[in-house]
């Protein structure tokens, strides 16, 4: 096949939509397919395209693609892709689905972000309702929509998204491993195997509900002996970090690959509080590393973790609830039997997979599209 992605962030940003488009450009090219992505950061391979953007003001880490029309159609007219995957919902995307239409070119969307719930923690919560009518109207224009998790189908469906599919995400569990564990590691942030661990990984914002996340951990007993350890930048960083500034906090900004694995080996328990996920690579991450990983029942972990057998979870919102799951994973840090269920669970999630079930809803969807009779 010859696929083109539409995308508004790519490698190197760091986000879960970056990660899961850059694994399966290079596992679809594996596979023997053509990509052709076009992004708005700087090309580093012969299959990309730059194309220009702007930084959205709550969100500078995405750089927003421009409407590029004309553009588009001159590299769809010189090479005709099979079908077109728009990742991101911006201005670059929707010209992308418009002129994937007007050329009579498949096209498929994803569904990678909440926008709309992201919106409502940065500004009124009456803006959820028209923003998520907008975001369907424009991935009801496509022929197909794919989403990460059964959560986000089940929402989405609710809400009257039409032709939906599933399709999870995989996890380097080369990379990711308990035998990436440190010891050196451990000692540089002053703790010992009797010590426990607590690890956040994400962007430091609102839509992560990392300020909750940091009052739990706040809120146990001073004699457990925990180190919370935050991976990630963002904008709450500067507030949150000269709150929770003891020795009892390690901030280690922003970790990519072996690093990042490390940290994850390093840790006992992995705490994940957002409430706004689509899916939730940190999940994946985790498990594969052989933590104790607590979060919220819905999306990745609502599919990955069987509470209290290789993690725990707790229902959605009920902070009150995650923070007592908090303290049984502390309480079970040394569960080498949770520890090995947890690495176990997430094995099966190879990116090469998820790459091959990826293109086989994309040729469904060719198959399915009737060209002469499509609608305009």
């Amino acid at each position: 096949m010859n696929v083109t992605i539409v995308t508004d962030t790519y490698s190197p940003d760091i986000n879960g939509a970056a990660l899961t488009l850059q694994r399966l450009t290079r596992s679809m090219l594996q596979l023997g397919h053509t990509v052709h992505v076009i992004h708005t950061g700087e090309t580093s391979a012969d299959y990309e395209t730059s194309v220009s953007g702007f930084r959205f003001p709550f969100y500078k880490d995405v750089k927003i693609g421009y409407p590029r029309p004309f553009k588009l159609r001159g590299i769809w007219n010189k090479q005709r892709p099979d079908i077109i995957y728009v990742a991101t919902e911006g201005f670059l995307g929707i010209s992308a689905m418009l002129v994937a239409r007007h050329l009579d070119i498949p096209v498929v969307a994803g569904f990678h972000t909440n926008f709309h719930q992201y919106l409502k923690r940065y500004f009124i919560p009456q803006v959820e309702r028209p923003i998520l009518g907008i975001l369907r109207a424009i991935h009801n224009y496509c022929d197909a929509t794919i989403v990460p998790s059964q959560h986000t189908y089940d929402l989405l469906h609710t809400q009257g998204f039409r032709n939906l599919s599933v399709i999870g995400r995989g996890v380097n569990t080369e990379r990711f491993s308990p035998e990436k564990r440190s010891s050196e590691l451990r000692a540089s942030w002053g703790v010992n195997d009797a010590d426990c661990v607590i690890i956040i990984v994400g962007r430091i914002a609102k839509e992560k509900n990392l300020t909750a996340a940091l009052e739990s951990i706040a809120s146990l007993d001073s004699s457990l002996n925990i180190k919370t350890v935050i991976v990630g930048e963002g904008p709450l960083r500067k507030s949150l970090e000269a709150k929770y500034s003891s020795n009892a906090y390690h901030w280690a900004g922003v970790l990519k690959g072996e690093r990042l694995a490390e940290y994850y080996a390093s840790a006992d328990v992995m705490f994940f509080a957002s409430e706004t996920e689509t899916f939730g690579n940190v999940i994946t991450e985790s498990l594969a590393s052989g933590l104790i990983t607590v979060a919220y029942s819905y999306a990745a972990a609502g599919n990955l973790i069987t509470d209290g057998e290789n993690g725990y979870t707790a229902p959605p919102a009920d902070i009150s609830e995650l923070s007592s799951k908090l303290l049984k994973a502390i309480q079970n840090k040394d569960n080498s039997t949770m520890k090995s269920l947890a690495h176990q669970s997430i094995l099966q999630c190879q990116w090469t997979d998820i790459a091959q079930e990826f293109v086989s809803t994309l040729e469904r969807t060719i198959t399915s599209v009737a060209s002469p009779n499509r609608n305009f």
